[in-house]
C-alpha cells in the first residue's frame, strides 16, 4: 500500500470516528438481541469492523481506479503514441483537477452520497435475522479454535 493509499485510509478512520454514530448502531443490535454479553466488546467489535470495512472499500477503490487508469493509459499510448498520449492524459487529469476546484471555490460542494433513513432501516431489518445465525457462526469458529489448541497441548 502506498503513503497517498496510507493517508487516504487514515483520513477515513479519523472521519468515522470523530463523525459516525457508531453508539447508535450499537444501542440497536443491544435491542434486538438480548443475547449480547458485554455492550463494550461488542462497541469494539462493530467499531474495528467498520473500520476494516471503511479501509477495504478505499483500497480497493484506488486498486481498480489505477487498473482502469493502466488500461486507459496503454490503450492511448497504442492509439496515440506514447508522447502524444502523455500530453493527452497530463491535459485530461489537469483540466479535471481544475474544473473540480473552480467549482469548490464558486461555493460548490463535493458531491456527499447518503441513505435515507427508510433505506437504513430496511437494511436493519433485513439484517435482525442474521444475528442469530452469525453468533452461532462465531462460536463455532471459536469451538473449532479450542479444539485445535486442546490437540497442540496433548502433543
Amino acid at each position: 500500500m502506498d503513503a497517498e493509499t496510507i493517508g487516504i485510509i487514515s483520513e477515513a478512520i479519523n472521519s468515522t470516528f470523530e463523525n459516525g454514530d457508531i453508539l447508535e448502531t450499537v444501542r440497536w443490535i443491544l435491542e434486538s438481541d438480548n443475547q449480547v454479553k458485554s455492550e463494550e466488546d461488542l462497541a469494539l467489535g462493530y467499531f474495528m469492523g467498520a473500520l476494516m470495512n471503511v479501509s477495504r472499500d478505499i483500497l480497493l477503490e484506488r486498486e481498480v481506479k489505477i487498473k482502469r487508469n493502466d488500461s486507459w493509459e496503454k490503450s492511448l499510448i497504442k492509439k496515440y503514441g506514447k508522447e502524444k498520449a502523455k500530453i493527452m492524459i497530463k491535459e485530461i487529469t489537469d483540466g479535471i483537477e481544475k474544473a473540480r476546484k473552480e467549482s469548490l471555490s464558486k461555493g460548490g460542494r463535493p458531491l456527499v452520497v447518503k441513505l435515507a433513513d427508510q433505506d437504513i432501516e430496511k437494511i436493519r431489518t433485513l439484517l435482525i435475522p442474521m444475528i442469530t445465525p452469525f453468533r452461532e457462526k462465531i462460536r463455532h469458529e471459536d469451538t473449532l479454535k479450542n479444539i485445535s489448541k486442546q490437540k497442540v497441548a496433548k502433543k
